[in-house]
């Protein structure tokens, strides 16, 4: 983890994890209405295809962002911390797979079956974003108060 990260305070670390995952809500959903106007043949296919490998880029990107600054936090939550980060970069390692299988299938792919498996991955992705969020929500270690307010009857 570098100096910044360590840094960081944990509701810091809370809100990147939160605004990484709303820019790439808005990517993916672009991405989603560029797919449609593909299919309505509003948009040329070489654009899409484009816009897709961009997409998986920033996606790749934001995937060893979080391995550098979110999964040591969560590795070092009391208790099952160590097995929530290992899932987690289970769950990483596997989006990794399935992001160069995408690359490969944008290249090869005929037109029809990149328009439903793009779609796929755009729901797919943010059904993963939003269980990271719970996750970040979740967390009490990535609060900024020291002891939990209910902790005293408050």
């Amino acid at each position: 983890m570098d100096d910044a990260t360590q840094t960081e305070r944990p509701s810091e670390v809370r809100m990147r994890v939160l605004d990484e995952h709303r820019r790439l809500r808005k990517s993916l959903l672009e991405l989603q209405a560029l797919a449609s106007a593909t299919a309505d043949g509003r948009v040329r296919m070489s654009d899409l295809r484009e816009s897709a490998c961009a997409l998986f880029v920033q996606v790749a990107d934001h995937l060893a962002a979080e391995d550098e600054f979110f999964l040591p936090r969560v590795a070092e939550v009391p208790g099952n911390g160590p097995q929530l980060a290992e899932r987690m970069r289970t769950e990483h390692d596997e989006q990794r797979r399935a992001l160069r299988a995408m690359v490969d299938r944008t290249r090869s792919e005929n037109e029809r079956t990149l328009l439903a498996e793009l779609d796929e991955f755009v729901v797919r992705t943010c059904r993963d974003l939003a269980a990271e969020e719970q996750l970040a929500l979740q967390i009490e270690q990535l609060r900024d108060d020291v002891i939990a307010i209910d902790q005293f009857g408050g």
